[in-house]
């Protein structure tokens, strides 16, 4: 699964180490969240990273500027989010193997 078009200037998972692909996870499964119970359409990464349990204030890895954090995903793509970093997460393990 591959990151929303939107993040793949910012975010390489691969680059990511374990830790912050964990708390990639919580923002977005959080937004998803928020935006399917709340009938949100879409939410800016800005607004889903303070509104996590993340313990992340920053992400090595990921190219956090203003652009970024003004990235705003559908709940469609917050699924598509969670599932790139779930796949990312699940190749950590199969590495260790």
């Amino acid at each position: 699964m591959q990151l929303p078009n939107k993040l793949a200037p910012f975010i390489q998972l691969d680059n990511l180490c374990y830790e912050d692909k964990l708390d990639l996870l919580i923002v977005a499964t959080q937004a998803l969240k928020q935006c399917h119970s709340q009938g949100q359409p879409e939410m800016d990464l800005l607004n889903a990273i303070e509104n996590s349990d993340c313990m992340q204030d920053a992400f090595e890895g990921i190219t956090e500027s203003h652009e970024f954090l003004e990235v705003t995903l559908t709940e469609v793509e917050w699924i598509q989010f969670s599932q790139a970093v779930l796949t990312a997460l699940k190749s950590v393990f199969e590495v260790a193997k």
